[in-house]
């Protein structure tokens, strides 16, 4: 809830930007959920965490906080599946917060 917070003072066309991105990303991860274990979504926050870390070096500011943003919910995400429920309560608050995105920025 924290990442999702912080966006909210990020401008509309980047908020649009990562919601957009987060939209693909869960959508890819809810596909592979049907054959993914503990050690899938471990690896899959691995992977994320080596993306925060290489966009913080990053001297792009705009494209680096959407990869950025990404990451971090991602990553908050794929460590949500170790608590029962969890990533799926993430995962529906991150696509609420991206219908809430894209409907103040068509508003």
């Amino acid at each position: 809830m924290y990442e999702l917070s912080r966006l909210e003072l990020l401008p509309t066309s980047t908020k649009v930007q990562i919601a957009s991105e987060l939209t693909v990303a869960i959508q890819t991860l809810r596909m592979s959920q049907a054959h993914a274990d503990h050690a899938f979504y471990q690896n899959q926050a691995a992977h994320y965490s080596v993306i925060k870390r290489a966009e913080l070096e990053n001297k792009n500011q705009s494209e680096s906080q959407i990869r950025f943003s990404v990451a971090s919910i991602m990553y908050c995400v794929c460590l949500g599946y170790e608590v029962d429920g969890l990533q799926n309560e993430l995962i529906a608050s991150a696509l609420n917060w991206v219908r809430d995105s894209i409907k103040k920025a068509q508003t």
